[in-house]
């Protein structure tokens, strides 16, 4: 959709002005949790021992699998279009559960994404006030972010409750999350 200056959110919205036959799906920055990262993969082992071929579920899982190295990839594309070099980026993560509203980061995108954006020497952080600690990284969710701390705020899961007005003050917003609509200069994965 960036090819032909298309909004995603904007093209789900008229399609969904459709009346019957029509369940709207926002992209994301990748899938958490316990099943739809897990579950097919057994289905698929199941088919390979029978010898069936599943080539849409083994490509969904593939494109699942590659979704979040495609966000840190976009997030290290735009920080090169502003001239800022990676090692020195200061990155906000907004929100770190693979859904709104839970804590459980189990298979969470986000986790991928960080890890990605550090080792490429980004200063990252992230707010989520439902996860006060990212075990094992020494990260702690930032406690009273201001935007203009950021070069690049990187929306990953919208948290339900608010809290993330100061996000607009943020120079440069990527929304992975296609939810966060309240920057006018936000740009989307």
């Amino acid at each position: 959709s960036r090819a032909f200056g298309l909004d995603p959110v904007e093209v789900i919205e008229a399609a969904a002005t459709k009346p019957y036959g029509y369940l709207a799906h926002l992209p994301g920055p990748g899938v958490g949790g316990h099943c739809i990262p897990c579950d097919p993969h057994y289905l698929l082992w199941q088919l390979r021992e029978r010898q069936v071929a599943a080539p849409l579920t083994e490509q969904a899982m593939a494109a699942i699998a590659a979704r979040p190295a495609r966000v840190a990839a976009r997030v290290l594309e735009v920080l090169a279009a502003l001239g800022r070099p990676v090692p020195d980026a200061r990155v906000i993560v907004v929100g770190i559960a693979y859904k709104p509203g839970v804590t459980d980061l189990r298979s969470s995108p986000a986790l991928e994404i960080i890890a990605r954006l550090r080792t490429r020497g980004a200063d990252v952080r992230y707010w989520d006030p439902l996860v006060p600690e990212l075990p094992g990284s020494g990260l702690t969710s930032v406690a009273e972010p201001r935007g203009e701390d950021y070069d690049l705020t990187l929306v990953h899961t919208l948290p339900p409750d608010g809290g993330h007005e100061w996000i607009r003050w943020c120079p440069v917003v990527l929304d992975a999350s296609y939810r966060y609509l309240d920057a006018p200069h936000r740009e989307v994965v």
